[in-house]
């Protein structure tokens, strides 16, 4: 029986035979649904010369994950638009790697913010702000000036680090560079572990989400140890 991997490889799939494929996962699915979402440009498939539509593996992904968004965590259209423009910024982004978004945004109302706004909340001055992005902390909107809800969580974080210690922003610049180098090898991580189930015969969809967790588990434990251990050593007078 041939692999989803080497179908995909082969040819592209037609509106009926995705609906066929995704049907074991959302029953829900149809053909209608399908062409809805397309009206609402959610989707972009290709057209042979009769007017068919046509389905290439980016575009099944992204069909599962509207699927998943709107029936199962009944998310409104133009919160799933905005996660779809996201990955569409983000090409290297895993569909299910679009958790820890839904997380944040979920928190935010699902709105970007005015910096101005969220300085207010705050009570920062606008050059902590600035240099919060120019340490890498956040990215406003080159265009609009405007924070989305990841930057917010950070900023929130950041001040409740601050109030509780006393801290420059400076001061907290290793965990930037701790989360840049973290990220690359996450991501090196997933290709290893995708290429790993391709080779097994293997093709599990949530793999991204069980690779973070269990990553993210794995960094708690050895931050918690490293933590532990620094506290008995300066309990017990060690160097």
């Amino acid at each position: 029986m041939k692999t989803w991997e080497a179908t995909q490889a082969e040819r592209l799939w037609t509106i009926g035979e995705v609906v066929a494929y995704l049907k074991s996962r959302f029953p829900e699915v149809t053909v209608s649904k399908i062409r809805f979402w397309e009206h609402q440009g959610l989707l972009r498939p290709r057209r042979t010369t009769g007017g068919h539509r046509l389905y290439c593996p980016a575009d099944v992904e992204r069909l599962a994950l509207i699927l998943h968004l709107r029936l199962r965590r009944h998310l409104p259209l133009r919160v799933v638009r905005a996660i779809v423009r996201r990955m569409e910024a983000d090409p290297q982004a895993e569909p299910t790697l679009m958790e820890l978004f839904l997380q944040t945004a979920e928190a935010n109302g699902w709105e970007a913010r005015s910096i101005e706004d969220v300085r207010r909340e705050l009570g920062w001055a606008a050059e902590d702000i600035e240099q919060a992005a120019r340490l890498g902390f956040v990215f406003p909107c080159a265009e609009t000036g405007r924070l989305e809800p990841e930057d917010i969580v950070i900023l929130r974080l950041l001040d409740e680090v601050r109030r509780m210690t006393g801290a420059a922003l400076e001061d907290l610049r290793p965990y930037v560079q701790a989360a840049r180098r973290l990220a690359r090898w996450e991501t090196r991580l997933l290709r290893r572990a995708q290429q790993h189930a391709q080779a097994m015969g293997e093709k599990p969809d949530d793999l991204p989400r069980r690779l973070r967790e269990t990553v993210q588990s794995l960094l708690r434990a050895l931050y918690l140890r490293h933590v532990q251990k620094g506290l008995l050593d300066r309990w017990a007078g060690r160097p």
